[in-house]
């Protein structure tokens, strides 16, 4: 549960003021650089600047590291800029491992891991974060559970057993669990209302399909409402373990103290006993596949697209500048041109590839009224065929860059955001070039890059179209693209 929410909110308020308000020096050299042969500058030495050519290099900060016996993998930050230490942990428990008729275990997990411990009850936890005005937190997702501590370096000797606890002994009282299913629910029912959502969360349960991704990470309502404390402690117990978690702490702190706190409190956190369960990847959609959930709306809404890439794909900066030109970039892109400035068919259109562990999706979303449904789709289509049949614009080619590349580094000015980046990379096994040399990758792309990312990735004649809208009004205008099936909301 996110705790700072409602219990810690002017301890969220002043951290992240003193943050957000004192920058964060950084100027060592990312690994495999040679500081001599790189543009390394501090990062408001780079901004100011603006030196985004090809040799550039972003101003990332080099973390000391160090794996316990249990596996767990700790990566330090050391910053003396204000007295706070921001650690970050991820573990492997997302949706994706729940079982059948059991969606929104992981997400119930995740959100009850800070309401109590062994040692430390709920109010217990309460009682000594307030007094020092700090804050603990947790959310899962579809992959993983993340869960944080942000405190004053002075107080990060007292505080760190409990953040350790949370991890590696929580005890999942049954009215902490109560509390917290009846909190998802309420929010469930309440998305359940918002065309938006629901057009999304069914999109992906038609692209995955029987795949995991299907699931919805918060799970369903029917299915919260059968799960119980034993079942939740057995997926903590199987997923919540130090060889599958990356720690990430950075602050007014060393390296000789992060590592005497974990081997003091983390050490006895228990390896694995069993492998994860497998993952296969999804199926690709074959054909237009046209689903509608009826709904008398005023507005129609619709999500289309297919499976996309995986994290680790190896044309991701071909692909993140293809995306920026066809969807990504807010009002300049070609959607937005086509869609809304051109025809004033709706006020927001995006794109986006999800780029998940086993493969996410590709998507195109947007709202239009229900009478122009169907010359918005086939707007997005022409251009989704476009661009995979003609070289984009020098000019827009180099604004997408331009773009790109100038807002990458605003993305690493707080201590969360360098955590955040840190435990992404290598909880997925990342390479640190990823950031620290954005600018040589995004400069690189050329014409032909995006006309071959767009050939390989885009496929408009095997996508699934999702809409939430009136379905007698809907299916005269786009029954010609292709099978129209009207669909349950889940």
């Amino acid at each position: 549960m996110i705790r700072a929410t409602m219990r810690y909110l002017p301890a969220v308020c002043i951290a992240g003021f003193m943050m957000a308000c004192i920058p964060v020096k950084m100027n060592q050299p990312p690994v495999g650089i040679d500081k001599r042969d790189s543009a390394t500058l501090s990062l408001k030495e780079y901004l100011e600047r603006a030196d985004w050519d090809q040799k550039a290099v972003i101003p990332f900060p080099v973390p000391e590291q160090f794996t316990l016996e249990n596996g767990l993998k700790v990566f330090v930050v050391e910053r003396r800029d204000i007295p706070m230490v921001y650690a970050r942990a991820q573990i492997r428990g997302g949706s994706i491992y729940d079982p059948p008729g059991k969606s929104g275990l992981a997400y119930l997990t995740g959100w009850v891991l800070t309401e109590g411990t062994e040692s430390y009850p709920d109010e217990a936890i309460d009682a000594v974060m307030d007094r020092h005005g700090a804050f603990v937190t947790s959310v899962a997702y579809n992959e993983s559970c993340i869960a944080t501590l942000n405190c004053l370096s002075r107080d990060v000797r007292e505080l760190f057993p409990c953040f350790a606890e949370i991890l590696s002994r929580a005890d999942f009282e049954d009215s902490n669990l109560e509390e917290g299913r009846n909190y998802i629910i309420g929010d469930l029912m309440q998305s359940s209302d918002d065309p938006g959502d629901l057009c999304y969360r069914r999109f992906r349960r038609d692209v995955f399909g029987d795949h995991p991704y299907a699931k919805p990470h918060k799970g369903t309502i029917e299915d919260l409402k059968t799960i119980t404390r034993g079942q939740v402690l057995e997926f903590y117990r199987k997923f919540y373990r130090p060889d599958r978690a990356v720690l990430v702490v950075i602050g007014d702190i060393s390296k000789d103290q992060v590592e005497t706190l974990c081997r003091d409190y983390l050490s006895g956190w228990e390896r694995s006993s069993e492998p994860l369960p497998p993952i296969p990847p999804p199926r690709p959609v074959s054909g237009t596949q046209i689903h509608i959930i009826d709904k008398d709306t005023v507005q129609a809404q619709v999500v289309m697209g297919h499976i996309g890439i995986d994290r680790v794909n190896p044309d991701r900066f071909k692909i993140e500048t293809l995306n920026r030109i066809l969807g990504g970039g807010g009002l300049f892109t070609r959607l937005s041109t086509e869609v809304r400035v051109k025809r004033g068919l709706t006020y927001g259109v995006y794109s986006f590839f999800a780029r998940r562990e086993f493969t996410g999706e590709f998507a195109v979303g947007t709202f239009t009224k229900v009478d122009t449904l169907g010359e918005t789709v086939r707007v997005i289509l022409d251009e989704l065929r476009k661009i995979r049949e003609e070289p984009v614009l020098d000019g827009e080619l180099q604004d997408a860059k331009q773009g790109l590349i100038g807002s990458h580094p605003l993305e690493f000015e707080q201590y969360e955001d360098i955590a955040g980046t840190l435990v992404h990379m290598n909880f997925y096994g990342l390479p640190l070039d990823d950031v620290t040399l954005y600018p040589r990758y995004i400069r690189s792309v050329t014409r032909e890059d995006i006309l071959k990312t767009a050939q390989r990735y885009i496929h408009p004649d095997d996508l699934v179209i999702t809409i939430v809208g009136p379905a007698d009004r809907i299916v005269p205008q786009i029954e010609s693209l292709g099978p129209v099936r009207i669909v349950p909301e889940f």
